[in-house]
């Protein structure tokens, strides 16, 4: 069983990744040029995991490879 704080912490995290997209969304849609931040790539990768693993089917093998020494990019 999981604890309430862990629970709503991964809530939190979902309504950020939701509002995130909501806001990338409506920027792609007006054509709005957006503003490049410095993200950790294994965290993108890791978050989009997740995300994917929640949409794909069962029948799908999903693998994913961090790399430890992976630097922060502009993006």
């Amino acid at each position: 069983m999981r604890c309430c704080g862990c629970v709503l912490g991964e809530i939190k995290a979902a309504g950020d990744r939701a509002a995130a997209l909501t806001s990338q969304l409506l920027a792609f849609s007006r054509k709005q040029v957006l503003q490049p931040i410095v993200v950790e790539l294994n965290s993108v990768v890791a978050n989009t995991d997740k995300m994917l693993r929640r949409l794909i089917g069962e029948d799908i093998k999903l693998t994913t490879l961090l790399k430890a020494d992976l630097g922060r990019v502009k993006v």
